[in-house]
C-alpha cells in the first residue's frame, strides 16, 4: 500500500503472472485507489478491474464516482458503514448487462425463473427490512458524505500543528474522500499509549483499523508471505488510529479529540525533558 492506505500502483505489474485475471482496488477510508493508472495497467495487461467501494459510496476520482470505473463495483451497507442498512446489506453495480444478469442470478441460488436453476450458487438476496431502511436513507447519501468531509476537514487543521507526532494521509485534489473511517498514524511508537489515554482519560474511544495485514493472517498463511513482505502495511498497523468521523459528532467533539490528543503529547513531551 501507498501512504493513503491504496493499493500502490507502482507495485501492481510485478505482481501480475499468467494466472492473473483481475485487479481488484479496494478504496480503504472512503478514499479512492489511483483508478486511472490501475486501468491503464489492466487495459495494457488484458486484465479487469472490479472495484472494491465497501467503503466508498458517494467517493469521486477526477471527478467520477466510484463503482463503475471497472467493469463491476461494490458496496456494502453494512450497519456501520456509512449509508447503512438494518443488517448485512450490500449491492454490486455493472454497466455490462450481460454481468448484471449472471450477479442477480449468483444471488438467488442460480436461479434463471422460479423452476430453472441454471448453475449452483447462494442465497445473497438483501433482507426486506434492510432494503426498505435502505431506500428512506439513500436521498441523505449526499448530506452524510458531506458532513463526513466537513468533520474530517476540522481534524486535519487541528492536527496540523502536531505533525510532528501525527502523521496524516496525503489528501490529492482531484479525489473526493468520504470518510468512513479518518484514519491518522501515531509515530514514535507511541499509538497504543495514545489510545488508552483517550479512552481512560478522556472518555474518547477509537480503533485500529487494522491491527493484522491481511497477508500475516491465519487464513492466508496457505500463500506463504511473511514478516518483512509488505513493510509499509506492516509499518501502519503499527502506527494507524481511527478517530471518530461520523456524520453526528459537533464540532465541540472533534475540537475536544483534538485537544486531547494534543495533551497527550504536551505530556509526552514533559517526560521526556524531565529525563534529561
Amino acid at each position: 500500500v501507498d501512504d493513503q492506505y491504496q493499493i500502490d500502483v507502482n507495485r501492481i505489474e510485478g505482481a501480475i503472472t499468467r494466472r492473473t485475471k483481475a485487479i481488484l482496488p479496494v478504496h480503504l477510508t472512503g478514499c479512492p485507489a489511483d483508478m486511472s493508472a490501475i486501468n491503464d495497467i489492466a487495459e495494457k495487461r488484458n486484465l479487469h478491474v472490479v472495484e472494491d467501494a465497501a467503503q466508498a459510496v458517494c467517493a469521486e476520482v477526477d471527478g467520477k464516482r466510484v463503482g463503475h470505473l471497472g467493469i463491476a463495483g461494490e458496496f456494502s451497507f453494512h450497519p456501520l458503514k456509512n449509508l447503512n442498512g438494518w443488517g448485512d446489506a450490500g449491492a454490486v453495480v455493472t454497466n455490462h448487462k450481460w454481468l448484471a444478469d449472471k450477479i442477480a442470478k449468483w444471488r438467488n441460488h442460480g436461479m434463471k425463473n422460479r423452476d430453472e436453476v441454471e448453475f449452483f450458487s447462494y442465497n445473497e438476496r438483501m433482507h426486506s427490512t434492510a432494503a426498505a431502511v435502505l431506500n428512506c436513507l439513500v436521498g441523505h447519501a449526499e448530506d452524510i458524505t458531506e458532513k463526513r468531509i466537513a468533520n474530517a476537514a476540522l481534524y486535519d487543521k487541528l492536527l496540523l500543528p502536531m505533525s510532528r507526532f501525527v502523521a496524516l494521509p496525503p489528501r490529492p485534489k482531484n479525489k473526493k474522500q468520504v470518510y468512513h473511517t479518518y484514519v491518522i498514524r501515531v509515530l514514535d511508537g507511541k499509538r497504543d499509549d495514545l489510545q488508552k489515554f483517550l479512552l481512560e482519560e478522556k472518555g474518547i474511544d477509537t480503533k485500529v483499523h487494522y491491527p493484522i495485514p491481511i497477508h500475516l493472517q491465519e487464513a492466508a498463511r496457505h500463500l506463504g508471505y511473511r514478516h518483512g513482505d509488505f513493510p509499509n502495511c506492516e509499518r501502519q498497523s503499527r502506527e494507524i488510529l481511527t478517530l471518530p468521523v461520523h456524520q453526528y459528532l459537533t464540532e465541540d467533539q472533534i475540537v475536544y479529540v483534538a485537544e486531547s490528543i494534543s495533551d497527550f503529547f504536551t505530556s509526552f513531551v514533559a517526560t521526556k525533558r524531565n529525563k534529561f
